[in-house]
């Protein structure tokens, strides 16, 4: 026969259902098999690559820049030239400047996008910064004003920062205390 303090005790722990629970899933800051092999993956390529993006886009940028102002300088030429008498001669001069300008504009957008691309790379973006205005209490001064002393007390008024919060309004009356709606 057993006895009864030989036999075991099991703790049964009782989960709920569905939802989070506890030890279970990924721990933080441990990186996932997909971005472990992609950061693999550009390693690789970037150990391999002769150039790194960034270059290549600057290298674009500055030949597409560079052909934009050697066709503007084509165009500005052809443009400086008479226009000749015959209507078939200068409808084609007039074609050969469209299409000289179609070039250089397509140039032009080509180097822009490239900047754009490299932009971020070369530049750090601007944040936002905090503004601290004092709000000051301008006091009115006592007593009858001169021109001097209105025009430098709304010109304060004026400075002053708008705000959420309404005014309390003040009724003319005999005290100057502010009036209670619910009067």
């Amino acid at each position: 026969m057993k006895s009864s303090s030989a036999q075991k005790t099991e703790v049964v722990v009782k989960r709920k259902p569905g939802g989070a629970q506890p030890g279970a899933g990924r721990p933080k800051g441990v990186l996932g098999r997909r971005i472990k092999m992609i950061r693999d993956l550009s390693m690789k390529a970037m150990s391999t690559a002769k150039r790194v993006p960034l270059e290549t886009l600057l290298k674009n940028m500055n030949r597409f820049d560079e052909e934009a102002d050697m066709l503007y300088a084509n165009f500005c030429g052809l443009r400086e030239m008479p226009m000749p008498k015959d209507p078939d001669k200068a409808a084609k001069h007039m074609l050969t400047l469209i299409r000289e300008w179609s070039k250089t504009r397509e140039c032009m957008l080509d180097a822009q996008h490239c900047a754009v691309d490299a932009a971020p790379f070369m530049h750090q973006r601007l944040s936002a910064t905090d503004i601290n205005l004092s709000v000051g209490v301008v006091n009115k001064p006592a007593g009858e004003m001169t021109e001097e002393q209105k025009i430098d007390y709304f010109n304060k008024l004026r400075m002053r920062p708008t705000s959420h919060v309404p005014l309390q309004v003040t009724l003319d009356n005999e005290t100057g205390d502010p009036v209670e709606e619910n009067e």
